[in-house]
């Protein structure tokens, strides 16, 4: 018998002997996490729902998820809300004896959604009677800030509510100004240019 013939024999002497005391062999993950979506990209409070099923001999220890809440949970069944923009993982721990602490990292990308803004006035330009009246509304998302309207010509000349009426107050031009900011952006102005007719 060859000297790899010999080793194999004795492998698998000691494996049976090994069931036959009724001794485990030990599985060298312990279980299986998952997490859906596994990784890529995902935005602000999208959802990730994960799982860890541990097998004969792991004992699941806890879940950490910074970039996430909750950031840590012992459920050995999860979900997880991305709570902010930038990178994010989730990993799974549990121990396997004789091999001590095990982990499994999902790892995302979290996006925001780009500020967005909605400026209108009625009419939107154009010619005007003297004391005639124009509705302005202001709507801003996902950061974007409402700050002031100027309106050289009317009646108020400025006002901080988002939503606002305007009254034509003389003969000429006049205009309607929103003022607003957007993150990455700064200040940003939207004009609606008016001819005001006495007549």
């Amino acid at each position: 018998m060859s000297k790899i013939s010999r080793l194999i024999a004795m492998f698998a002497l000691v494996f049976t002997s090994a069931l036959a005391l009724g001794v485990p062999a030990i599985s060298a993950d312990g279980g299986s996490a998952s997490c859906s979506p596994s990784d890529g990209s995902i935005a602000v409070n999208a959802s990730v729902s994960c799982s860890f099923t541990p097998d004969s001999t792991g004992t699941f220890l806890f879940w950490s998820a910074p970039g996430f809440t909750p950031q840590s949970t012992s459920d050995t069944g999860a979900t997880f809300i991305a709570t902010r923009a930038g990178s994010g993982t989730i990993t799974a721990y549990w121990s396997v004896p004789g091999l001590g602490s095990q982990s499994q990292t999902f790892s995302y990308t979290i996006t925001a959604p780009a500020p967005s803004a909605s400026v209108n006035c009625s009419p939107a330009d154009g010619t005007i009677a003297l004391n005639s009246t124009v509705g302005c509304s202001f709507s801003g998302a996902n950061g974007a800030r409402f700050m002031f309207w100027s309106a050289p010509g009317f009646t108020p000349q400025s006002s901080t509510s988002p939503t606002a009426s305007f009254s034509a107050a003389r003969a000429g031009s006049g205009s309607i100004t929103a003022h607003y900011s957007v993150p990455g952006q700064g200040g940003v102005a939207q004009t609606f240019n008016y001819t005001i007719s006495a007549s």
